[in-house]
């Protein structure tokens, strides 16, 4: 028994003594196996930081891809815009002209209507100013020969509408009156208490009847 416990008791000193002589060969494997857990901790979280980055990198493209869209999209509508806008300015141009067209069209029909109620009014004051020359409303508006007082005391142009006929019918008698030796004139001469007549046939009367001639005039107030 003795022999076996003194055999246990050198391999214990032996292996003492290995461990001994191994201690200094320990320490850098013992640093490397830390160096290695280390990494072995370390790997995950950079791997997980890869993959973010790849995430993030591959966010960063999709947007620039979509920037690089809506700068395109931006230009379009800027030239649709410009566009817009030229089209806009020729319409304002064209309404300004429309208005000025439908001014102008305006005024032309006030002094068109300004000057017809003027040409109205001048046409009703020569009426008044003719029945005021002819004597009033009650006074005779013709005179002898069937003339007008009115067309008598103004000018021939300033006569008024209708006086005409009888300016014109007072100058064929008159001038019958001359070539005939017995004007108004020459029985005014003469003196007299009647006026000056002017005599016209009357219509033919039926057969059996004769003609006669109509005086026409008006004997003066004495």
């Amino acid at each position: 028994g003795q022999a076996k416990s003194s055999e246990k008791s050198e391999d214990l000193l032996a292996m003492v003594k290995k461990l001994q002589k191994a201690e200094g060969s320990l320490e850098p494997q013992i640093e490397d196996l830390i160096n290695r857990i280390n990494e072995l901790q370390q790997d995950p979280a950079k791997k997980k930081a890869s993959e973010e980055l790849g995430e993030a990198l591959a966010l960063w493209e999709a947007l620039h891809r979509e920037l690089d869209s809506l700068n395109g999209e931006k230009v379009h509508l800027e030239e649709v815009l410009s566009k817009k806008q030229e089209t806009l300015r020729i319409l304002q141009l064209h309404c300004h002209k429309k208005e000025s067209e439908v001014q102008s069209f305006s005024l032309l029909v006030i002094q068109l209507l300004t000057a017809q109620n003027k040409y109205l009014s001048i046409i009703l004051r020569s009426q008044v100013g003719c029945q005021r020359t002819a004597g009033g409303p009650d006074g005779p508006a013709q005179g002898p020969l069937g003339i007008s007082y009115a067309g008598a005391a103004i000018g021939p142009r300033d006569r008024c509408p209708g006086e005409q006929q009888g300016a014109a019918a007072y100058r064929g008698d008159a001038g019958a009156g001359e070539a005939g030796g017995g004007g108004a004139a020459a029985a005014l001469a003469a003196g007299g208490s009647r006026h000056p007549t002017s005599e016209r046939w009357a219509p033919p009367e039926p057969p059996g009847g004769h003609s006669r001639r109509v005086r026409v005039g008006r004997r003066s107030g004495r």
